[in-house]
């Protein structure tokens, strides 16, 4: 058996980890625990949280002590018990009213070792509230002296209350014993007609009736229950002395079987509501990997994004290099074909000669706006297919690209050295070199362009980068992640805390 200064540790512990919960939180639901409903925590927590204290505080001056609680529908003659059991008359310690004006419960001593306490009255005009406080007592109890009354059959209020989980059905934990009140009244009758009466009342409590949907008591709890016929009227009037010695006989033993429990049972309301916060414990791990499933379908999600739209980035890289190369090559062709001059005509200069001059200045300017048309089509491309590409996963994606002036500039360079070179060698009359010289120097203003295009491209791919990050609020995956991991967070700490209690841990998870 666990010590009370150790079930005292672990009840505070676990008070601590209840106070971390959420008012509200997602438990799962149905068999596939694959759906969540979302509830209430603040007024359970708060019931369990007062319902241990409460218990703790009774058990600080009651743990040793032998606990005998009546307890029955009103005007059974429960409170008349309890003062017989006091030695005490009619006007005795217990108030014995049909009507009870208050829901307190009242409490006193046998002797130094036993207490007895008259509840409320199940049923009453402040049922609810008595209810209340009959719920709240009776685990306390060694004892339970359930008080009937043999003229009617017992009240289906009563036996849903038997059923019910407030009721300890262990033996070990509590005993019940069963006091069939008022046999007096079959005092009119045959002696043996009455104990045939008492006894056809005795098997309907055990057995139950069919007819009235009533199972019977023998079901309920793990040991045989003891029904014990009695006359609070008589024993007063000292006129059934074996009814009397029968029903202390039973108390003594019963009393006897469950002294020294008051722990066990404590451990038993501590266990039984910390098991229904192992649903917690059970929701916060599903949540865990159904945020880490999101998680993962996220980001592949994402890498797939990323991954077509660099793959479409590269493909219009090749095109646009292709097309550069091509303009630049038609540019060399036609000025190398089209323009020549022959050596009269460089000196004469006439009209012919310049009529030559000029078209190949125009086209120089004709295949500078091809290159700088190129680059814009290029850009406008990468725009377009990042945002329908990113649209899927994204929504509405616009890109912002780099400014290109740079690239723009050195392409319309190259062009203009290649116009130079001719230019040189066509109508200045000037030496192979500088021709050669002007070509290096177009393959030079490529190359930086090369060089300005990768910078342009890795900003871009920035900004890109960016952009979606920015725009992750808005997917569906994210927004669902977002909200299992809001949960988590919330319960996280409760569920550190209640796995750190090696008791608790021991008993719910360990055994899994």
């Amino acid at each position: 058996m666990t010590d009370f200064s150790t079930l005292s540790e672990v009840k505070e512990h676990f008070i601590e980890a209840l106070t971390t919960l959420p008012e509200q939180t997602i438990l799962v639901s149905g068999e596939s625990n694959s759906t969540f409903t979302e509830i209430n925590l603040s007024e359970t927590v708060s019931q369990d949280i007062q319902r241990l204290q409460n218990l703790w505080e009774f058990l600080e001056s009651y743990r040793n002590l032998k606990i005998i609680a009546l307890v029955g529908m009103v005007n059974t003659g429960k409170s008349a018990l309890g003062n017989h059991l006091l030695h005490c008359g009619e006007s005795g310690i217990f108030e014995e009213a049909c009507i009870r004006e208050t829901s307190e419960a009242q409490e006193a001593k046998i002797d130094e070792e036993t207490i007895v306490i008259d509840l409320p009255g199940l049923g009453a005009v402040l049922c609810d509230e008595d209810d209340k406080v009959v719920r709240g007592i009776i685990r306390r109890a060694n004892l339970l002296l359930l008080v009937l009354d043999i003229n009617y059959p017992i009240p289906r209020h009563l036996y849903d209350f038997l059923k019910s989980d407030e009721v300890i059905k262990s033996g070990g934990l509590q005993r019940i014993i069963i006091v069939v009140n008022k046999i007096d009244s079959l005092q009119d009758l045959p002696e043996k007609v009455q104990k045939k009466q008492i006894q056809k009342y005795i098997n309907f409590l055990t057995n139950g009736n069919s007819q009235m949907e009533f199972e019977g008591i023998s079901k309920l709890f793990d040991y045989e229950i003891p029904i014990v016929p009695f006359s609070v009227k008589q024993a007063r009037e000292n006129t059934n002395s074996a009814l009397e010695y029968e029903l202390q006989r039973v108390i003594n033993l019963s009393l006897e079987a469950s002294s020294n429990t008051a722990i066990y049972r404590a451990e038993y309301d501590l266990l039984q509501i910390a098991a229904n916060y192992v649903l917690i414990l059970i929701g916060y791990a599903t949540i865990q990997e159904k945020k880490e499933d999101l998680d993962r379908r996220m980001t592949s999600s994402i890498k797939a994004v990323r991954s077509e739209i660099n793959d479409s980035l590269q493909r219009e890289i090749q095109r646009f290099a292709e097309r550069i190369i091509s303009i630049r090559d038609s540019c060399y062709k036609e000025m190398s074909n089209s323009y020549t001059t022959t050596s009269a005509e460089r000196f004469w200069q006439g009209d012919n000669f310049q009529w030559k001059k000029e078209r190949i200045n125009k086209c120089r300017e004709r295949y500078k706006e091809q290159m700088v048309s190129e680059f814009n089509q290029f850009s406008r491309n990468l725009r377009t297919n990042v945002s329908i590409i990113a649209r899927s996963l994204f929504g509405d994606v616009q890109i912002s690209v780099p400014n290109g002036d740079s690239i723009t500039s050195e392409l319309k360079s190259s062009i203009y050295e290649i116009w130079d070179a001719f230019d040189d060698y066509w109508f200045l009359d000037k030496d192979s070199y500088t021709f050669n010289r002007s070509l290096d120097q177009s393959t030079n203003c490529l190359n930086k362009a090369v060089d300005y295009l990768k910078d342009w491209l890795s900003e871009l791919d920035d900004r890109i980068s960016d952009t979606l990050r920015s725009k992750i609020n808005n997917m569906t995956l994210f927004q669902e992640y977002s909200y299992y991991l809001s949960h988590a967070q919330l319960l996280e700490s409760f569920c550190q805390k209640f796995v750190s209690i090696d008791y608790l841990r021991d008993i719910f998870l360990n055994q899994q």
